[in-house]
Formats: C-alpha cells, sequence, structure tokens
C-alpha cells in the first residue's frame, strides 16, 4: 500500500488539477455553498481520476496477495494473515452470513409492504 500512495496522488493530483477554477466561480455566482461545490461540481467532474486510482490500488493490493499467497513459503504478510484466519473461521463465518441473509431479506421485505401501503 505504501509503494502505491505516489502514484495515486499523481493521478489524483493531474486529475483534480484539471478542472477549471471557472466551475467553481460559477457555481458560487449560483448561490452554492462550498460543500455543494464540492459534491456537485468538482467530484463528478474528477470521478474518472478517482476510479482510476481506486483500481489501481486494488489491482495492486490483489497482486501483493496473490505474490504473497504463491511465492512465499514462511513469510506473512497481513493479507495473508487476515486470509488465513478468515478461512479457519470459514464455517462460523459461513453460518453468521446465512443469518445477516436471512434479517436481511426480512429487513427489505418489510419495507417494500411498507413502501407499498403508502
Amino acid at each position: 500500500m505504501i509503494s502505491q500512495i505516489p502514484f495515486m496522488a499523481w493521478i489524483l493530483v493531474s486529475s483534480f488539477s484539471g478542472i477549471p477554477v471557472t466551475l467553481d466561480e460559477a457555481a458560487a455566482i449560483d448561490g452554492a455553498g462550498k460543500f455543494q461545490i464540492i459534491q456537485k461540481v468538482i467530484l463528478p467532474v474528477a470521478m474518472q481520476g478517482i476510479a482510476v486510482a481506486a483500481m489501481y490500488v486494488w489491482l495492486n493490493a490483489w497482486n501483493e496477495f496473490t505474490y504473497a499467497m504463491y511465492l512465499s513459503t514462511n513469510s506473512k504478510t497481513l493479507p495473508l494473515m487476515i486470509y488465513y484466519y478468515v478461512s479457519r473461521c470459514d464455517s462460523f463465518l459461513t453460518e453468521k452470513v446465512r443469518h445477516a441473509r436471512v434479517v436481511n431479506f426480512q429487513q427489505t421485505s418489510g419495507e417494500l409492504v411498507i413502501q407499498s401501503v403508502e
């Protein structure tokens, strides 16, 4: 993760610096506050750069996991330790996931019924 930060920062800085200042000024003239300018003007324009940086970080994290899993025999990185911990408790987690699905289904169906009544 540490090695990915400079490249991710480079992508994000270039995507945010490519946004014209006139968009901010136009939104401010239209009456938008600072938070609204960021939320409704800046982020949608910079979303491509944010998506590219997120995919890059995810892909490199996945590659680090697979390299550590298949190529190292005695060293354990944090992603490997988490994987081994989760796979060791697989039956316990599977049971929890089943219960969560049932609760989620009941909640979702209840919300749909309430919404259809209104």
